[in-house]
Parts: C-alpha cells; structure tokens; sequence
C-alpha cells in the first residue's frame, strides 16, 4: 500500500479510529506552525556543513514494516547512521545540531511521516534494524505490535537519550498494555502531546 493511500486507510488502526483522526489533525497543525523555525533552521544547516538538510533513515514500524523517517540533518555528513548513543558533547555533532537536537527541533520532519501514515504521533519509538534486533533479543518483540509513534513516555523523560532499553520499555510498557489491552485512551495521547511541547521548551534533548 503507498503511503498516500495510508492517509485514508481503515487498516492503520482498526480498533482506534480516533487516534488515527488525532494524528492527522495535529501533525498537520503542527506542521504548518512550526514551518516559520523549519525553514530558517534548514537554512542555518546548509550553511554550516555539507550534506544534505534532510537525513533519512530507515526504520522499522508496527509488525516491523520498514519505512523511511525523516529528520533535519545534526551530524557532519557520513555520521549520522551509526547506531551509537549521542551525548551534548559528542564530535559528531554540527553547532546547528546541538542546539537543535536539545529542543528536539530536529524531529519535526516526522510530522510528514505521520501524515502519511508510517509513524503515529504517540507511541513507542520506531528503531532502526540494529536497535529493533536488540529489542527483539531482550524479548520486547510485542513494542512492533501497535503503531510505532515519535513520542512516547521513554522520550519524555530529561535523560531519555541516554536510558538504556531496558529502561525504555519499562518506561513505555503501560502504553503498549493499554493499547493491545483494548483500554487506548484518546485523552492520554492528547496529555502526551502537551507533555511533548512542555519538554520541547525545556531544552530536554540530544
């Protein structure tokens, strides 16, 4: 199924049609407000470095179909697919991408991943091949049964970059539950979207 078609479809999630409606409304909502910081900042990240201003990547989704993500660029060009913690002082990092991977800016462009379907705005984070074989080999296979979304209770905590997996699925685990248990909350995903802009303006990231 292509991903314009994803928009409209009832298979995404079947049992919460709500939480499908919600992701449309406010990635685009949030889409079109944080547009006059994207833009500038996609600027900012050409000037300083060569490479391209979008970084794509892919991940894996519910039931570990892959997809592509997309991110504006934090690293010098070449090292932004290692699958290796980031830290405030890592060497990797552009000026650009410190200060935007801090205030989470850098995640916006997945937004358009919502949009289309591939990406939910809550729900647990969608990994790459390496980290989802490592979730997998710890046992935490069912995190792939429900949407894979760009935030969830693991990423909301003020040390998330740096949480172990463990730790992440301990932290995620009630969300996971509750949806596979039938007892989705349309109100909790809205609290978390709150929670998410709360932790934006803090300065929460890398």
């Amino acid at each position: 199924m292509s991903s314009v078609l994803k928009l409209y479809s009832q298979e995404l999630h079947p049992r919460y049609p709500s939480k499908r409606i919600l992701d449309i409304v406010s990635s685009g909502l949030f889409f079109l407000v944080s547009l006059p910081i994207i833009l500038p900042i996609m600027a900012l990240i050409k000037m300083e470095s060569e490479g391209p201003i979008i970084f794509s990547q892919k991940r894996y989704g519910q039931n570990k179909e892959p997809f592509t993500v997309y991110k504006l660029r934090t690293m010098y060009s070449g090292n932004d697919n290692q699958p290796v913690p980031v830290d405030s002082d890592d060497e990797r990092l552009t000026r650009v991408g410190k200060i935007i991977r801090k205030y989470r800016v850098d995640e916006l462009p997945q937004l358009l991943n919502t949009l289309t379907g591939d990406l939910s705005m809550v729900g647990p984070r969608a990994y790459q091949e390496l980290n989802a074989k490592e979730m997998i080999a710890l046992g935490f296979d069912d995190r792939f049964d429900i949407p894979q979304g760009i935030v969830c209770y693991s990423n909301l905590e003020e040390d998330s970059s740096i949480a172990t997996p463990q730790k992440k699925m301990e932290l995620d685990r009630p969300y996971i539950d509750a949806y596979k248990s039938g007892n989705y909350s349309l109100l909790e995903d809205i609290r978390l979207l709150c929670r998410t802009v709360a932790v934006m303006i803090k300065g929460y990231g890398i």
